[in-house]
């Protein structure tokens, strides 16, 4: 999807407000994981084609550090992306609550519409949390050329994310009440 605008239902060239780039593992020393890397590198070329106003970076820290958000800011700002057009969002630990929180600044910023950034065999699932807020998703996956993964590998984490699809709507639902709509999050790491 890089260097190519999107069209939405066939309509005239559209710029989405953000490219949310969801994480995935950060490797001792803060190096990306192969996954973290596409993603951000992904996000950020949404973002300098003109097919995203900003980039909201998604992530907490999980086994090292630094936060998975923060890793991905630096990709995106090595890559060219302004600092002013990245947004951090470092409390998600899992696809539940980075659309719940990403969904928060999102609302809270009166930005309506986003890429969901992830590896393709996720994008059903995230965007489908997404939308559950009210937010106006599109996936937009890397390409994975030349990334080795085994086939029988995509094949798992296609039927996993199908089978986390019914408790995922589950949570974000239970989470939203929980924590209820006036709390937001606010940008950080600017």
């Amino acid at each position: 999807m890089s260097g190519k605008v999107a069209k939405i239902n066939g309509g005239a060239p559209t710029t989405l407000d953000a490219a949310v780039v969801l994480g995935a593992a950060v490797w001792e020393g803060g190096i990306p994981s192969p996954s973290l890397l596409r993603r951000a590198l992904h996000g950020a070329s949404l973002v300098l084609s003109g097919q995203a106003r900003l980039l909201i970076a998604s992530g907490s820290i999980g086994f090292f550090p630094p936060s998975e958000a923060s890793v991905i800011r630096r990709l995106a700002l090595e890559k060219g992306v302004p600092d002013e057009n990245i947004f951090v969002e470092e409390r998600s630990r899992n696809t539940v609550e980075n659309a719940l929180f990403c969904g928060e600044l999102m609302n809270a910023n009166g930005w309506l519409s986003a890429w969901i950034v992830s590896d393709r065999y996720h994008l059903l699932r995230a965007v489908t949390l997404f939308r559950y807020l009210g937010i106006q998703a599109k996936g937009s996956a890397p390409d994975l050329y030349g990334c080795g993964t085994p086939r029988a590998r995509w094949y798992y984490l296609h039927a996993r994310e199908l089978l986390a699809l019914p408790s995922s709507l589950i949570k974000i639902r239970l989470l939203r009440s929980r924590i209820g709509e006036k709390e937001c999050v606010t940008p950080t790491g600017r």
